[in-house]
């Protein structure tokens, strides 16, 4: 307990000879009473004395030692925040307030780089004229850290001050980050600030309930076209959006509030994951593999590497997160060349592909140049992304409708090409079928006509048929019949007897003979038809008529011409 109060009496002399050497150590003191009624908030930064512990080993001891405690510099810088870019230093951060009112000031500091590893708050008080001396308390937290450990629950790291009356205060703020480190600080009046904080979870509320809403009705889109176009853009949506959250902080204090490994990797796998889910939505929207061959198969080796950095950062996120970043920018440059490519080459997609992603190209670009500490940090530098992204998302909705529209007017290009195909399918059809009747009638007509010539020719035959038995068997019929005339009521000799049997015979053998030779010269009657040689099987031609004929040697030739004719 000695050795302890021993201590602390010699922390609080050397805080008191430091306070009483503003010209060796170059102190800046901020009077709060001076602007206490005049800004709601204010920027720290040009009232910031910076120290860079390049080992990243000091203490708070250390550093108020006065070998160290000298070696803070003004920070001289105007902007809204200190950017060191990618280091592995340490920043410890000096401010001294002083209240020289009669009462109690209570300010609210805010940190609001959600991303920075770990951060730790000192307050010390070095002097004071108070009956209530203000406690000296020390904050560690960062995201690496539980979010348990905040003193206030926000997205960023914020601070409560409470500035005893007529007193002046020590504020430390060690930074150090596996990231880019930007330290913005400003102090706020606590009205001022919760007004702030409401206003700005409303605006993230509106950022991430525009992209939920895009991502879902995209998804139904998917679900009712059936066109994996929309539901590549759900993911690359959902992933920036996941992103967002994590580069926000959101994530931190709604999901994993203690996990320090993933806390670490989480914005840079976002990142990863959300350009190779754009890569592949825009390899599909632009037709890359088609139209720009070798820019695609660049675009596939980024594919493959943005699959593999996790692993990396997972591995060594200090070593590769650098690289990372500067893949990132040439990601970026690459999309915007690969879009003015395929815009110049007439893609209609390209041209709105284009004006969506140059904004957030360009403003992952300044993010990368911020982070590399190329551009100053302020409101516009902070939010660009998540501003960019805002932009593409309506300008990609405008894309993806016109897709729809450009679908649906080439379905119905398709159904009008098929109607009048079809209406002159069924017209050509209509007309050869009138050809073909009237071919068939015409035709029908000429065998009806061929059928009664025929018929008529028949008919002949008939009659000289008829004639021929008539005129052959009637003579000897009569010959047959006068032997019975000639022995009617007579009575004859043996030599007349003789004679008449013999012409009996002789007129019977001659009618056999007739009728032997009429009945071989006349074949089994058949059926013969003229029939339309373009007709249908089984169709009967119109007006034509079956006609039997008997197919005589003597008649086949005349028949055969007839029939050709």
């Amino acid at each position: 307990m000695n050795v302890h109060n021993s201590g602390l009496w010699i922390l609080r002399l050397l805080l008191l000879i430091c306070s009483n050497l503003p010209s060796q150590l170059g102190a800046i003191e901020l009077r709060l009473a001076d602007q206490t009624t005049l800004q709601q908030s204010l920027a720290l930064t040009p009232y910031f004395e910076v120290f860079e512990d390049a080992s990243a080993t000091l203490n708070l001891e250390q550093v108020l030692s006065p070998a160290i405690a000298s070696r803070f510099i003004s920070s001289s810088s105007s902007a809204e925040a200190l950017s060191f870019g990618y280091t592995r230093s340490a920043f410890w951060l000096r401010l001294q307030l002083r209240n020289d009112s009669a009462h109690t000031i209570q300010r609210i500091l805010e940190l609001s780089e959600p991303g920075l590893t770990k951060v730790e708050f000192h307050q010390i008080a070095t002097d004071t004229d108070s009956a209530t001396p203000t406690q000296n308390y020390s904050i560690r937290t960062g995201r690496e850290t539980d979010f348990s450990a905040r003193p206030y629950p926000n997205r960023f790291f914020v601070f409560p001050l409470s500035l005893a009356p007529n007193s002046v205060q020590s504020f430390y703020l060690r930074v150090q980050s596996l990231g880019p480190v930007s330290i913005p600080v400003k102090l706020w009046q606590p009205a001022a600030f919760h007004a702030h904080e409401r206003s700005d979870y409303a605006n993230q509320a509106w950022y991430f309930g525009g992209a939920t809403a895009m991502a879902l009705f995209n998804l139904l889109l998917f679900l009712a076209l059936r066109d994996v176009m929309y539901l590549l853009y759900v993911n690359f949506v959902s992933c920036m959006a996941l992103t967002m959250a994590i580069q926000n902080g959101l994530d931190k204090e709604y999901f994993w509030q203690a996990a320090p490994l993933w806390s670490n990797i989480a914005t840079n796998v976002g990142y990863s994951l959300t350009l190779a889910c754009l890569l592949i939505f825009m390899r599909r929207m632009l037709s890359t593999a088609a139209i720009v061959p070798g820019l695609d198969r660049l675009l596939q080796a980024l594919l493959v590497i943005f699959f593999l950095t996790p692993i990396a950062f997972v591995i060594s996120l200090q070593s590769v997160i650098k690289p990372a970043a500067l893949l990132y920018g040439f990601t970026a440059v690459l999309i915007l060349v690969t879009s003015l490519v395929c815009a110049l080459k007439r893609q209609r997609s390209a041209y709105f592909f284009l004006s969506a992603f140059s904004v957030l190209c360009f403003a992952a670009i300044t993010t990368v140049l911020r982070a590399l500490g190329l551009v100053s940090t302020n409101q516009l530098t902070t939010n660009i992304l998540q501003l960019g992204s805002i932009f593409e998302m309506l300008v990609l909705a405008f894309a993806l409708a016109d897709r729809f529209n450009a679908i649906r007017r080439a379905h119905e290009l398709a159904q009008n090409l098929a109607l009048d195909a079809q209406r002159q399918l069924v017209e050509t059809l209509t007309s050869s079928e009138r050809i073909l009747e009237e071919r068939v009638i015409q035709r029908t007509l000429e065998l009806d006509k061929k059928n009664e010539k025929l018929a008529r020719a028949m008919r002949s035959l008939e009659d000289v048929e008829r004639i021929a038995r008539h005129d052959l068997k009637t003579p000897l019929a009569s010959i047959i019949a006068a032997p019975k005339v000639l022995r009617a009521g007579r009575i004859l000799e043996d030599q007349e007897e003789k004679v008449l049997n013999m012409i009996e015979h002789a007129a019977r053998r001659a009618l056999s003979m007739v009728n032997l030779s009429l009945d071989l010269f006349q074949p089994a009657p058949c059926q013969r038809k003229f029939k339309c040689p373009g007709s249908r099987r089984g169709a009967r031609p119109v007006g034509a008529r079956a006609v039997k004929i008997g197919q005589y040697p003597y008649f086949r030739a005349s028949l055969a011409d007839l029939g050709r004719g």
